[in-house]
């Protein structure tokens, strides 16, 4: 496409693009685009991407999306973007996903590669239960965002203890939007570890019934937590 593979030569300074699908003469130009840093593109199914090691003379000598931090990917099915990613190799710091086919959370294992991630947003039609292998994997994570902190499921999957073995191994978290179901409180140790980082919590689909306990495990698990927002305030029964 002309006129997507002339912006490299026209807009050398670009750093944000936001662009529906891709032939496969424009992302490879996009893909190693000097100064691109965030880019939010659609993946279609069933047609994968052959990135030419070095495309053209005139481009840099640089692994594609090499210079990506930010990248926005919205495709049918979760695995596609992990077969995507996995292709390109790249390892984005913040990383914003969007399907509108259901996923397992099996099909989450393809981002577990991506060790450097800093940021996560995850939109997709399954709850998702791997948060001890989330810590393990993305160590340095800070800001977790999973369906903008609603449940497919009434009540949510994701128990407190599901959350404070996420926050165990991310000792950077600050941010986390979860839906999370506050009234299993059984296999929490007795004394959790703190974390410390966590100021902000968005727990959308989150009913609590016994909110003095719940307050007692958040003071030993958040202690510095700053913000506890729960959206509708209608759903937090007293």
């Amino acid at each position: 496409m002309a006129t997507v593979s002339n912006v490299n030569m026209s807009l050398p300074h670009l750093q944000t693009l936001h662009c529906d699908q891709f032939s496969q003469v424009a992302i490879t130009f996009v893909a190693w685009h000097p100064s691109l840093t965030e880019l939010d593109i659609s993946i279609p199914s069933g047609l994968p991407y052959n990135l030419p090691q070095f495309p053209h003379p005139t481009l840099p000598r640089l692994p594609p999306f090499a210079q990506i931090k930010s990248f926005g990917i919205n495709s049918v099915r979760l695995t596609t973007i992990s077969a995507f990613i996995k292709a390109i190799q790249s390892s984005p710091s913040h990383l914003r996903i969007a399907t509108s086919q259901a996923s397992s959370p099996e099909d989450l294992e393809g981002f577990f590669i991506l060790s450097r991630l800093r940021e996560l947003h995850l939109l997709t039609g399954n709850p998702i239960r791997v948060f001890s292998t989330m810590g393990d994997s993305w160590p340095d994570l800070e800001v977790i965002n999973l369906n903008d902190g609603y449940a497919e499921a009434d009540p949510p999957t994701t128990t407190l203890r599901g959350l404070i073995l996420l926050v165990n191994k991310c000792s950077l978290l600050r941010r986390a939007h979860l839906a999370i179901n506050m009234n299993v409180l059984e296999e929490i140790e007795e004394r959790p570890v703190p974390i410390l980082g966590a100021k902000y919590l968005v727990l959308a689909n989150t009913v609590v019934k016994n909110p003095r306990a719940v307050a007692f495990v958040f003071s030993l698990v958040f202690p510095k937590v700053k913000k506890v927002d729960g959206v509708d305030s209608d759903i937090w029964t007293r």
